[in-house]
């Protein structure tokens, strides 16, 4: 795999990485143009957004999965002002376990470094 920095291109916000930052290093490790990257990334993660809100689980085996749930409605205080929020559609988000073991990994490994 080449090098790629991965330094923080937004540090005041805490972003580590963005959908443009992903574009460039799949770019540069393809060979594709960042234009035509960029363009089945968008196309991925609508085909993505598509499904789930079809009521679809979709999942990116060894990545994560995407599931459509039903929040049920609940009634809530706030600053002594009882709301009713309705029930609505969410998304549950799941790491797989090979995910988090890369994570976790690379974290340890990180820490031994220091």
């Amino acid at each position: 795999m080449a090098n790629f920095d991965f330094t923080p291109i937004n540090k005041i916000k805490g972003v580590l990485m963005t959908k443009l930052d992903i574009t460039n290093k799949v770019a540069l490790l393809t060979g594709q143009s960042k234009s035509t990257t960029e363009k089945i990334i968008n196309q991925a993660i609508a085909t993505i957004q598509e499904a789930v809100s079809a009521g679809l689980t979709v999942s990116l085996q060894s990545f994560i999965s995407f599931t459509p749930t039903t929040k049920k409605g609940r009634e809530y205080e706030i600053n002594g002002i009882k709301t009713f929020k309705p029930e609505h559609q969410s998304v549950k988000l799941k790491a797989s376990k090979p995910f988090k073991d890369l994570v976790e990994n690379g974290i340890q490994e990180e820490q031994n470094e220091k």
